[in-house]
């Protein structure tokens, strides 16, 4: 069994990229972002689809996590990110589905409308913002095939160890500096350190679970006036940071956003068995990270 990692050169992809490929038989694509050791492959090109299908056989695992992620770009940008995300997608899955290959979906905490929170896997999605609804179409279309040999991945909001990428932790951080910053006591939110989310994938390409539906993330749920409190807390530059507390309504976006996006993996945790690393330990050890960094001073 090989696996085939598509869009292995972004914030979650390149860390999976070199952590499974001390474990798997693993290739690993690209499209602007180039890193060591992957391909190129562009998304709704046949030629480059091509080339690469001809490399996979019906043993292999194929994780799609090629996509355009940036919620305010996809709002802005409605017509190209929908073919990205959406169009040239599913033609691809449709080609997998004909080498009969076991497909890995990363989907997103954006397909909930976020008015209660605490979404399992087995919660109705009811997407409000143009990225989820672009991921839920996806995941409604390998749903209704006939095709059988698929899952949905679910994750929160994943914290790279690594300053090359941006985080959550690393965008509030910045935010505090600022003053104008502004934290919603009711906005509710799960991270996850991208070690444990690693693991959790490992097992996953490892199991036999007849499951379609995985939430990959912590279950540890913050505010995020909580969170902020924490990078506070946790930085020598505290005495610099401030922010006023509002209610999520009260923040402006170009498009409605989940006020409560947090997800449950119970049901998943039955399967892979995953002691995540609790949020406190993660930003602790994030903005450590941060202060060392001169430009954020």
């Amino acid at each position: 069994m090989k696996v085939f990692l598509i869009g292995a050169s972004g914030s979650i992809g390149w860390p999976l990229f070199q952590f499974l490929k001390k474990k798997k038989v693993i290739t690993g694509t690209y499209h602007k972002n180039h890193k060591p050791g992957l391909i190129k492959f562009s998304l709704g090109v046949k030629k480059s689809e091509n080339n690469l299908i001809n490399k996979i056989s019906n043993q292999d695992v194929v994780i799609l996590m090629s996509a355009e992620t940036n919620v305010s770009w996809v709002h802005a940008n409605p017509k190209k990110s929908f073919n990205i995300n959406y169009t040239y997608t599913i033609k691809f899955i449709r080609k997998l589905i004909q080498r009969n290959v076991r497909i890995v979906y990363f989907s997103s905490a954006e397909v909930f409308n976020g008015k209660k929170g605490y979404y399992n896997e087995r919660s109705i999605p009811n997407p409000v913002n143009v990225y989820g609804k672009t991921k839920f179409k996806v995941e409604n279309f390998l749903k209704k095939t006939k095709y059988k040999n698929y899952q949905i991945i679910r994750t929160g909001r994943n914290v790279n160890m690594s300053d090359e990428y941006r985080c959550m932790i690393k965008d509030t951080y910045l935010r505090l500096l600022n003053d104008d910053a502004k934290m919603a006591k009711d906005n509710l939110f799960t991270i996850t350190h991208m070690n444990d989310f690693n693991i959790a994938m490992l097992k996953l390409i490892d199991s036999k679970s007849k499951n379609k539906i995985f939430h990959v993330c912590s279950d540890d749920v913050l505010s995020r006036v909580e969170f902020a409190d924490l990078i506070k807390k946790n930085s020598k530059y505290k005495y610099k940071m401030q922010y006023r507390t509002v209610k999520f309504k009260d923040i402006d976006y170009n498009e409605p956003r989940a006020c409560k996006n947090n997800l449950t993996c119970d049901i998943t945790n039955k399967f892979l068995k995953i002691k995540f690393k609790n949020a406190k330990s993660i930003i602790k050890e994030k903005v450590k990270i941060l202060d060392k960094i001169k430009n954020v001073k």
